[in-house]
């Protein structure tokens, strides 16, 4: 479903999207969004693709799955490939996996959404480890609630398709004991085939949207509870989930009931009505669920996608009449601090200094032949750098933001040494500030040495992105 999320807003951009799945479940296609749908027992992966008239060499593979090794990575790139394997021609590989346990290293960009994500691994170029990198369906964000609205629906019962919690005792008696309507999401476990309260949701999105409290298996479901902001009981069906359930309890958005095979009934019956009948605590689980997870994971990993499509190289003296031009654009001026024209020599000079100043770092972006913008970072003495973007005129609209900031910090951190960059924009300018939000940049502190009409936003680097 994550992969699935990820292509869906692939599509959303103008791409296409081919999902290879084990077995092709008639269940997944109303949840598979624009991606095309296959199932890998049906022949040659590489075949597949050329029948549906895809020639070209894939963009990006991306691959989430235990048992896919490094091995099973190259196996595969090398069908979809076929005879259009030259040299240099291979895609983007993105891993997606739990906890390294996969342990993929020959990929491009490593994708782990948990919220107890362990840190990154050095050999992975990019590493996105945590929950803003959760990978929702579109409709999980367009779903969220006001906290403050009362939530009537029945409770819902999310253990996913896992049939691990067969035999759980817990949930035996709690489907005796509570009197609730509840509506069950996934595998239906034997301990509640007889319940004449439990139905079975028919659109998940909402019951979960208007449920007060869930019990769920703290796998994919546990994060869509927290874009949601719905109170969770989490349970651990797997060993990988241990982690996870402790993680969000400890930050306030869940209860951590552990392991669903040690589970005493009366306790997970007391966690719920406990629940149910504290509204301040629910509401205090809501805000600190969508605080972890705000549905945007798919759109954050795609702009880290195409960031790694983009080339930056130094700015030098023969740019300077394309960055003039580019500077001088009405729509650029009318979100810079500065917006009157500047005139040639004015801009020769500019770019002068800044080429003499060891403290400056200039670049430009470009996909392929085409030059798409300009990022510069102005170091200061206290070691932090205060970034500048312009995206040019003829690339506007297709979401190179974020992707050509990426790739900015990438270059800057290699060269210059910098731990702290700081955007100031425009506090109209919501465009802007959705990019590097995107980027990973969190609110500072605004209005100290800024004038009131000022947005501060700041990145800190780490040994992944964040």
């Amino acid at each position: 479903m994550r992969t699935a999320a990820l292509c869906d807003s692939w599509c959303e951009q103008g791409g296409r999207a081919v999902l290879f799945v084990d077995q092709l479940d008639p269940t997944l296609a109303p949840l598979v969004g624009r991606a095309e749908l296959l199932t890998a027992s049906s022949g040659d992966a590489g075949e597949q693709l050329r029948a549906m008239g895809l020639e070209d060499t894939p963009h990006v593979v991306v691959i989430d799955g235990y048992r896919f090794d490094d091995r099973c990575v190259d196996a595969f790139v090398a069908e979809v490939l076929g005879s259009n394997d030259v040299g240099g021609n291979r895609p983007i590989i993105v891993s997606i996996d739990d906890h390294d346990q996969a342990g993929r290293r020959n990929v491009d960009i490593a994708v782990d959404p948990n919220v107890a994500a362990g840190r990154a691994d050095v050999s992975v170029p990019v590493s996105l480890h945590g929950p803003s990198f959760a990978l929702l369906r579109p409709e999980f964000a367009a779903a969220v609630r006001d906290d403050a609205v009362e939530r009537v629906g029945p409770l819902v019962i999310a253990l996913g398709g896992s049939t691990a919690s067969n035999g759980s005792t817990a949930l035996a008696h709690f489907s005796k004991v509570m009197a609730e309507s509840m509506l069950l999401m996934g595998h239906r476990p034997p301990e509640l085939a007889d319940v004449p309260r439990l139905d079975r949701a028919e659109s998940p999105v909402g019951a979960m949207a208007n449920a007060p409290v869930a019990i769920a298996a703290a796998g994919g479901t546990a994060l869509e509870l927290a874009c949601l902001g719905t109170p969770a009981v989490l349970v651990s069906i797997a060993d990988n989930q241990v982690p996870v359930t402790k993680a969000l309890g400890q930050a306030g958005a869940a209860v951590d009931l552990g392991r669903l095979a040690d589970l005493d009934g009366a306790r997970l019956v007391s966690a719920v009505v406990d629940l149910l009948g504290d509204r301040e605590r629910r509401e205090a689980m809501s805000k600190a669920g969508r605080a972890l997870v705000d549905g945007r994971g798919a759109r954050r990993c795609l702009a880290h996608i195409d960031a790694a499509s983009i080339v930056t190289r130094p700015v030098d003296l023969e740019d300077a009449a394309m960055l003039l031009a580019w500077r001088n654009d009405a729509t650029t001026r009318s979100s810079s601090f500065d917006s009157d024209v500047i005139d040639l020599d004015q801009h020769l000079a500019w770019i002068d200094r800044r080429l003499q100043d060891p403290d400056s770092f200039l670049y430009v972006g470009r996909v392929g032949d085409d030059d798409i913008g300009h990022v510069r970072f102005q170091r200061s003495p206290g070691g932090h750098a205060v970034i500048g973007v312009v995206i040019a005129p003829h690339a506007r609209g297709r979401r190179l933001a974020t992707p050509l900031i990426l790739a900015g910090l990438r270059a800057c951190f290699a060269e210059s040494g910098v731990q702290r960059v700081e955007a100031l924009i425009k506090a109209d300018n919501a465009a802007s500030i959705t990019a590097f939000t995107l980027a990973g940049f969190h609110p500072g502190v605004e209005n100290g040495d800024h004038d009131p009409g000022v947005k501060v936003l700041h990145y800190e680097r780490t040994d992944r992105w964040v």
